[in-house]
């Protein structure tokens, strides 16, 4: 927002200040509000109400998120914006006629801040008909003051003359292209030349068009250029916002360019670095690499300095001789214990040469046993059964597995249900025994069991807001706060949104 601030202005300043009581704002507590009136110079007299002014109100919070509202003077001059939350504002006041004027106030809460504009004139020369030379010898004519005129060494041809009167010697059209352009000084103030579209574009102006006057346009102030910022959060994750380049760049930010936008691929291009710290000591790398790595983050843009790492150390596995502890490096060290390192956890077997193994029984597709040597672990995974750590498959014999078959059980409500049992497990249980070979979902057993419900991929976030996916039902989805896909969904469709 510099440029507004350095424009040409002036302003009457705050006229008082008188307490109010106003509602709330979305929640935000007690507001305030900025009330003034527009007045303008008139040829020496007394100042006048300013009907139509354009007044605008910005406010740029710590968020990244920018507060704009606009509104416009009554017939007497008067505007007001209300319901305001405490912060600091910049209003920018614009009407035909006059140099714009900005001015800053301070609202808290259950306050009315007056701000009132005295607007100064625009005072445009009078200009006309300039003949001047080409160095062809070819004259030509450009609509000039005087003055101006009479710097390029031109005949002016008085006031309010035009260059497609006949009667002058150069009575030719203005340069083919050329209009008024609007341009902004180092000051922010601005003024109007008459260029062609290619020179004023080259200038950073804004053009009128071809054959528009100066003396007939009124330059608006500049509008704030806002455009994309890449800025990375605390897990280094890049994200995007729409800021201006001067905010964007005090949030440590990468500036996209003004009049760019935010798009679901903006950032990705812009990883920003950071501080990582690993198990040797910290190193640069971008959030994503760091987490590879094992590392803690300390955000992007962050130094490794020499005490970078020193309030963030790694915690891990520590094999000491009662056995494995969670501590850091450090004190690992001190204890006498071999650190496994940072991020490691205490397994059953994390402080051994290696996981026990023993012996596990399988089943083929056929129902024939067989023995693999795994660990229990391992074997759990398969659906195995484990015979214990340092048992052998040369001494272990793997049994065949019971004929089963549907039992209806009681439950003390009085419901039945249904457990594939052998003969005798269910005999034991009280319960009746359909056969070998039945199933709990055959009709015929009275006690059949219900299909088990459909499930379906389940879009969930994670306490970082990161999405991942899970095989759920509809329920239990809904009950966990996700997205549910449908019945009969997958989390590998390439579709599925997460």
């Amino acid at each position: 927002m510099s440029s507004l601030r350095s424009w040409t202005w002036r302003s009457i300043g705050c006229l008082g200040l008188v307490a109010c009581f106003a509602g709330s704002v979305l929640g935000a507590g007690p507001v305030g509000a900025i009330v003034g009136t527009v007045l303008g110079e008139s040829d020496g007299n007394e100042p006048i109400p300013v009907p139509g002014a354009a007044v605008w109100l910005f406010q740029e919070e710590r968020s990244g998120q920018e507060f704009f509202a606009e509104t416009g003077t009554n017939d007497k001059g008067f505007y007001a914006f209300e319901s305001l939350p405490r912060g600091q504002y910049l209003l920018v006041v614009s009407a035909d006629g006059f140099f714009p004027a900005a001015a800053e106030a301070g609202v808290r809460p259950e306050s009315e801040v007056h701000r009132d504009f005295l607007l100064v004139q625009v005072s445009s020369p009078a200009i006309g008909a300039c003949c001047l030379g080409e160095p062809n010898g070819e004259p030509f004519c450009a609509m000039l003051s005087h003055d101006e005129c009479a710097a390029e060494g031109g005949d002016y041809f008085g006031d309010d003359s035009t260059c497609d009167d006949p009667d002058l010697p150069c009575h030719n059209a203005p340069p083919p292209g050329e209009g008024a352009c609007c341009l902004t000084s180092n000051d922010g103030e601005q003024f109007c030349l008459m260029l062609t579209g290619e020179h004023c574009e080259a200038e950073g102006g804004d053009y009128q068009g071809d054959d528009s006057s100066c003396k007939n346009t009124d330059c608006p102030p500049p509008p704030l250029g806002k455009g994309a910022c890449c800025l990375t959060n605390d897990d280094g994750q890049p994200f995007c916002l729409i800021l201006t380049g001067k905010h964007c760049e005090a949030e440590g930010g990468e500036y996209q360019g003004n009049g760019t936008e935010c798009h679901d691929d903006s950032c990705l291009d812009h990883p920003v670095e950071g501080a990582c710290c690993l198990n040797d000591g910290c190193h640069i790398l971008t959030g994503e690499s760091c987490e590879l790595e094992g590392g803690e983050f300390l955000g992007g843009g962050t130094e490794c300095t020499d005490d970078a790492c020193v309030d963030h150390p790694l915690e891990g596995a520590c094999c000491l001789p009662d056995g494995c502890h969670i501590l850091t490096g450090e004190s690992c060290e001190l204890e006498g214990g071999e650190f496994l390192g940072g991020g490691t956890e205490c397994t059953d077997h994390a402080c051994t040469d290696q996981p026990l193994e023993g012996a596990c029984c399988l089943t083929n597709d056929d129902g024939t046993q067989f023995c693999l040597m795994l660990t229990g672990e391992h074997c759990d995974a398969e659906g195995g059964d484990y015979q214990g750590d340092d048992s052998s498959c040369k001494n272990t014999e793997c049994l065949p597995p019971p004929h089963i078959g549907a039992c209806c059980l009681g439950e003390p409500n009085g419901e039945p249900f249904c457990a594939m049992l052998s003969h005798d497990n269910c005999a034991a249980e009280g319960g009746d025994y359909f056969g070998d070979g039945s199933t709990c979902d055959d009709p015929d057993v009275p006690c059949h069991n219900p299909p088990p419900p459909e499930e379906g991929a389940c879009c969930l976030t994670n306490h970082d807001g990161m999405p991942f996916c899970l095989m759920l039902t509809g329920e239990h989805c809904q009950a966990e706060d996700g997205d549910y896909q449908g019945d009969g969904s997958s989390c590998d469709d390439p579709g599925n949104p997460c």
